[in-house]
């Protein structure tokens, strides 16, 4: 049976660490993988008539970023089964616990020393979910060493 994981993001290509530490703890199973940044959605009713999540994501989305995604994607191709980028515009904790129930998410990995690129309009999903009772996996890594998820 497939697992669902759900790992937050910045778009930052260090934030990809979190996922590639998920997935040397799933080497003998498939998962699915939700990346998801949190953004507050602009309650203008003109971006709202025109809100496109595959722009939102697009517009953040570095060549970095995907390169780094692309090479995670190649060295765990047997343990892979989906990767998915979302959005999650909600502004209370509960909504982001039914976020993560309506995707039928297993477990949340989180950095443990890691910090996420806040910009204007950005959402901490570390602090989220660890204030769930979703089933939370912490990960580190030395963030000094330079470490990166193409290593």
């Amino acid at each position: 049976m497939k697992k669902r994981i759900l790992v937050p993001i910045d778009f930052q290509v260090e934030s990809l660490n979190t996922l590639k530490l998920a997935l040397k703890q799933h080497t003998d199973n498939e998962v699915i993988i939700h990346l998801v940044y949190g953004e507050l959605l602009d309650e203008s009713i003109t971006r709202m008539l025109f809100y496109d999540p595959g722009k939102i994501i697009k517009k953040r989305t570095t060549d970095s970023f995907t390169e780094a995604l692309s090479i995670i994607r190649n060295r765990y191709t047997k343990n892979i089964a989906d990767i998915e980028i979302e959005l999650f515009h909600g502004y209370t904790i509960t909504a982001f616990k039914l976020f993560a129930l309506d995707r039928n998410i297993d477990e949340v990995y989180l950095p443990r020393t890691y910090r996420m690129k806040e910009t204007s309009g950005s959402i901490n999903l570390v602090d989220f979910a660890s204030r769930t009772s979703l089933p939370i996996k912490w990960v580190e890594w030395d963030t000094n060493h330079g470490y990166t998820a193409s290593d």
